[in-house]
C-alpha cells in the first residue's frame, strides 16, 4: 500500500501556491522540502505523539513531518492549561509529547529535550502499544464527550483529504485564491476545511495573527476566502474579497442578513458538519431569501453522503470520510453507529428538498408532553433589534430565555413579536437580559 502522506506531499510540491504569515512566506516546494528535512530527524513509526499545533508555517511543517514519520498524531492547543494537558496525557498515553517551551514549564524538566527552536519534547509513561484501530489511523482530533471528559476521534489522513477536497469544490475554491486561516488548527474545521482544503485545491494560505476585537484587520484586504465561526463573524467589520464561510455552530439568519448587507459583494456559505464525519457534511450558499426564514437550510450534501432521518428526527449519515472510531472506546463508538449510519446528534426537519436544523438532540426540551426546539426560538430572538445572541433552556417547568444585549428592548414588544411567530406553549415564560450568555450555553 502506498504512503498517503508521501503521495500528498509529492503532488503538493508541484503546486504554485504560497504559504505565508506575518514576516515569513515560502513556496509549496520549499514547504515540502522543509517537511522532508524535519522528517529525517524523526523515528516515530507506530508511536503515539501529542503535538500542540500552532497556527504557523513552522508548526504546520512539523505536523506533516510527524505524519510522514509514521506517528499517530494527536493534536492539541498551545493554550491548554497544565491541568488539561495532564488529563489528556493520562488518557492518550503518548509515547512522546511535543509542546512550545512556555507550555512545558510545569512538567519535569529533567526529562525534556529541545525538539526544535521554541519546541521541547519529553516521553510520557506509556506501556501500551498501538491497537489494531490505532494502527489504521494517522490523526487524532480532540473533542469533548457529554461529560466534558477528553475524547479523541481517530481519522485516516486520506479520509480527511477527501473531505477537504469535497469542501473546496463545494465553496468554489480555486488556485488563484488566497485563503485566510484564523481558526485553531487542532480543530477539524480549521485543519480540514481551511488549511487542508487550501493545499488540496492549490490555493495560497495565509496564517493570520490572533484575532483581537477592534483590530483593523489590514491583512484582510489581500484575502479572497475566509472562514469563521458565528461568534467570530459577528465581530468582523472587514471581509474577504470573494467568499466567506461560517461554520462550527448554528448560524442565525439575522447574522447572515447583516453580513450580506455589510458586504453585498460576498458569496456567503454556511457549512454543517461534525468532527466524526471528517468534518464537512453539507454546504449552503446563502441568499437574501434564506435570511427571511426561521433557520437557514443545511444546503447541499457533499458527494457520496447518504442521509436518513430517524423517527425522533435525528439526522443519520453515511460518509466516506467517517471516523475510524473514538480512541480506545468501542462502546462509545458503537453507540453512535447503527449499521454504518452515523448518528449526528442533530435534529432536523425536511421541507421540500431542504433540511433545516432544529437543534441538538441533547438540548431538546419537553414541556407538557410537547417537544420544543430551542434553536428555532433563539433564531427568532436574534431577529429583534439589539439582541446579539440568545440561549433558551428549561428551568423546572418553565421555558427561560437569556438574551445577550447592551440595550434591552421592552419585554412587552418582545412577547408581542413571539406571539406572532410561535405557538403559545413555545413562548418563554421568563426573559433575562445579560451581558454574556451563561457558561455552558453552547448550541452545537
Amino acid at each position: 500500500m502506498s504512503d498517503p502522506v508521501h503521495h500528498f506531499l509529492k503532488e503538493l510540491k508541484e503546486k504554485k501556491l504560497i504559504l505565508s504569515e506575518e514576516g515569513r512566506f515560502c513556496t509549496a516546494s520549499q514547504f515540502v522540502s522543509h517537511i522532508e528535512e524535519k522528517a529525517k530527524r524523526l523515528s516515530l513509526k507506530g508511536k503515539r505523539v501529542y503535538f500542540s499545533l500552532e497556527r504557523s508555517i513552522e508548526s504546520f511543517e512539523w505536523f506533516f513531518a510527524l505524519l510522514k514519520s509514521g506517528a499517530l498524531v494527536f493534536l492539541g492547543s498551545p493554550l491548554f492549561s497544565h491541568e488539561k494537558l495532564k488529563l489528556l496525557f493520562d488518557y492518550l498515553e503518548p509515547h512522546l509529547a511535543i509542546l512550545p517551551r512556555f507550555q512545558s514549564s510545569p512538567f519535569d524538566s529533567s526529562k525534556m529535550q529541545e525538539f526544535s527552536g521554541s519546541l521541547v519534547s519529553f516521553p510520557w509513561s506509556c506501556k501500551k502499544e498501538l491497537d489494531s484501530q490505532e494502527q489504521k489511523a494517522q490523526i487524532g482530533i480532540l473533542t469533548s464527550g457529554t461529560t466534558g471528559s477528553p475524547r479523541a476521534v481517530l481519522h485516516r489522513f486520506p479520509s480527511l483529504l477527501l473531505n477537504a477536497s469535497f469542501h473546496a469544490e463545494a465553496i468554489q475554491l480555486n488556485a488563484s485564491d488566497r485563503v485566510g486561516s484564523a481558526l485553531p488548527l487542532h480543530f477539524s474545521y480549521g485543519l480540514v476545511a481551511v488549511a487542508l482544503a487550501s493545499l488540496v485545491q492549490g490555493s495560497s494560505l495565509f496564517f493570520a495573527p490572533p484575532f483581537i476585537p477592534g483590530d483593523p484587520l489590514v491583512w484582510m484586504k489581500e484575502i479572497s476566502v475566509f472562514s469563521a465561526t458565528p461568534l467570530l463573524a459577528k465581530k468582523m467589520d472587514r471581509f474577504p474579497s470573494r467568499i466567506l464561510t461560517i461554520g462550527g455552530d448554528f448560524t442565525p439568519p439575522s447574522l447572515a442578513e447583516k453580513i450580506l448587507h455589510q458586504a453585498p459583494h460576498l458569496t456567503l456559505f454556511t457549512t454543517y458538519g461534525l468532527t466524526e464525519a471528517g468534518p464537512r457534511v453539507a454546504t449552503c450558499k446563502i441568499s437574501q431569501e434564506d435570511c427571511l426564514k426561521t433557520s437557514l437550510p443545511l444546503g447541499t450534501f457533499l458527494p457520496s453522503i447518504e442521509t436518513q432521518i430517524a423517527e425522533d428526527q435525528e439526522l443519520l449519515i453515511k460518509t466516506p470520510s467517517v471516523m475510524l472510531g473514538y480512541f480506545r472506546s468501542a462502546q462509545e463508538t458503537d453507540a453512535v453507529f447503527t449499521k454504518r449510519w452515523l448518528h449526528t446528534g442533530d435534529l432536523v426537519k425536511k421541507q421540500g428538498d431542504q433540511f433545516f436544523f432544529l437543534g441538538r438532540k441533547k438540548r431538546l426540551l419537553s414541556l407538557g408532553g410537547e417537544k420544543i426546539y430551542p434553536a428555532e426560538i433563539e433564531s427568532l430572538f436574534q431577529k429583534i433589534p439589539f439582541i446579539e445572541d440568545a440561549y433558551v433552556t428549561q428551568e423546572d417547568e418553565k421555558i427561560v430565555a437569556y438574551l445577550q444585549t447592551s440595550k434591552p428592548p421592552e419585554e412587552k414588544s418582545i412577547f408581542s413579536f413571539l406571539k406572532n411567530h410561535l405557538p403559545r406553549a413555545q413562548i418563554p415564560t421568563n426573559i433575562a437580559f445579560v451581558n454574556e450568555l451563561p457558561i455552558g450555553a453552547r448550541k452545537k
